[in-house]
């Protein structure tokens, strides 16, 4: 290996490994008579950068070494191998200006196999080996006395200490079966520190560990009020977990009964249409659909209409015209679950098997209809005028799909109705006063207005203009005129199909002029 002051040599170094440093390192110590900080100095930096980055993989690796082995630190630099026996006062004092000296990484720690560099024929592995073992045996000794777990002889639990003053450990001794422990020699007392010295060493370690421990404490209540902020920042999601039930149905059934009054207050304003509109906007999204099947009284038989969200505000609007003054809307264990929607975003399933719907009329007539509801909920990323953010809590939900299905019907009349009609033919009549007059009924044998059937019967059927709505609200345009210009959009995109099926070779995909406005609106 080449002088370390031949600037020459210097890519030689850089491809030697840290053991192969150390092992130069080690026998230019004994030759010269230097100690191993004065050799480590006089490396160029290439080696110095190769020893580092050894250092800093093995402290990487230190909380694991202490914790498999007898939890002790490796102190640094270690001293030079071959020199001679020393007590553990001269030993203190060597290892203390040592890491004064310079910061190297512990020749103990980092030889690890040096046959492998190959640098070495069997005698010299195992000189080196009970050199390794003196070096080894020297700084546990040195340890055991900083630590402050130190016996009388200056050794710990598992460690022996010669005449020579050098100290062993290869772990518990754990003796064969049938055979006795060996007896050892009373214990030199003191081990080369006196008893100041001891109590000295002691009480400097303890003042270190206390406040090491404080040091820790304090970090980790930090670690724990930064945590519990983070916690207090961050909104409550409402997707938990995919196909995850939630039993209680706190979300998606909350967001539904809070329709109950909205409404009620739209239905009580006059010349309401706007607000409808802007009701149905934030309850639910533009591809919304509300799919309701009725039961009829006393013949089961069945009727089921699906509209859009384009229809949706004419609908409420015609039940305020055929006087529904107020909707209480009750969910009798609901059931919720987050599902995965095939465009790859969450969607809350809200079930219930007992839904109960009360709505009630200007007249005094109330109708309490029953059955099953399924609805589907996405939530939005941005508030809306009906969503106050503030006052809730809630998550911004709307409604993607609505089911409902009404089993049963029943109407009533509330009694203040009743005596209100009965004071007055009273007071007016001049022959024999009625006691009861029912007010008329204002739904038919479904448990809905008439007005409500026409309405829906007339959104179904135009069901498939739902693009068209899309459309002429997207663009701003006019009915005839956004019709006329869909309907350009489709003779443009029947012609390029036509082209494809003649056979042009490059047609892969339809352009983007010639999509359609979902498509485009999708982009």
């Amino acid at each position: 290996m080449s002088d370390p002051g031949n600037r020459q040599q210097a890519t030689d170094w850089s491809r030697l490994s840290a053991q192969q440093i150390h092992s130069w390192i080690l026998q230019r110590s004994q030759a010269t008579g230097q100690a191993y900080p004065a050799v480590l100095s006089q490396l160029p930096p290439e080696a110095r950068y190769v020893l580092e980055r050894a250092q800093q993989a093995m402290a990487l690796e230190e909380p694991t070494r202490q914790a498999q082995a007898v939890q002790m630190p490796l102190l640094n630099p270690a001293p030079p191998l071959g020199a001679p026996s020393m007590s553990l006062v001269g030993a203190e004092q060597a290892w203390v200006a040592a890491n004064h000296a310079a910061n190297a990484p512990s020749p103990a720690s980092q030889l690890l196999d040096p046959v492998q560099n190959g640098h070495m024929d069997q005698q010299q592995l195992q000189q080196r080996q009970a050199e390794l073992i003196r070096m080894r045996g020297s700084q546990l000794g040195y340890q055991t006395a900083v630590n402050g777990q130190i016996r009388e002889n200056g050794t710990r639990p598992g460690m022996s200490r010669t005449s020579s003053g050098t100290v062993y450990s290869n772990g518990p001794r754990v003796p064969l079966p049938g055979s006795r422990a060996p007896s050892l020699p009373p214990p030199a007392r003191h081990g080369g520190l006196s008893q100041e010295q001891v109590a000295t060493l002691n009480a400097h370690n303890n003042a270190q560990n206390q406040a090491r421990y404080m040091q820790e404490s304090r970090q980790n209540s930090w670690h724990r009020e930064q945590m519990n902020l983070a916690q207090q920042a961050v909104p409550a999601r409402p997707f938990q977990a995919v196909n995850r039930p939630v039993n209680d149905g706190s979300i998606g059934a909350a967001r539904l009964l809070r329709l109950g009054d909205p409404l009620s207050q739209l239905l009580q304003m006059k010349d309401s249409y706007d607000a409808v509109q802007a009701f149905c906007a934030d309850l639910f999204t533009e591809r919304a659909s509300l799919k309701t099947t009725f039961t009829e009284t006393g013949t089961d038989q069945l009727k089921t209409f699906e509209i859009g969200s384009a229809a949706l505000p004419r609908y409420f609007y015609a039940a305020k015209e055929a006087g529904l003054s107020s909707r209480q809307i009750n969910l009798d264990g609901p059931r919720e679950a987050v599902r995965m929607a095939s465009f790859g975003h969450p969607v809350l399933v809200v079930q219930c098997a007992r839904l109960t719907v009360i709505d009630t009329y200007r007249n005094g007539s109330v109708v309490t209809k029953t059955g099953r509801l399924e609805c589907q909920l996405i939530q939005t990323t941005s508030a809306t005028a009906m969503d106050d953010i503030a006052q809730s809590a809630l998550p911004i939900l709307k409604i993607e799909s609505l089911e409902v299905e009404y089993t049963s019907s029943t109407e009533s009349v509330l009694r203040s109705a009743l005596v209100e009609q009965q004071a007055e033919v009273i007071k007016n009549s001049r022959g024999p006063a009625k006691l009861y007059i029912v007010p008329q009924s204002p739904v038919g044998t479904f448990g809905v207005t008439e007005s409500e059937l026409r309405c829906m019967e007339v959104a179904e059927s135009v069901g498939q203009l739902q693009e068209l709505f899309h459309f002429v609200q997207r663009e701003k345009l006019g009915p005839m005129e956004g019709l006329q210009k869909l309907a350009d959009f489709y003779r443009q995109a029947q012609a390029w199909s036509s082209q494809d099926i003649v056979g042009t070779p490059n047609a892969v995909a339809t352009p983007s002029h010639a999509q359609s406005p979902a498509q485009q609106a999708a982009r």
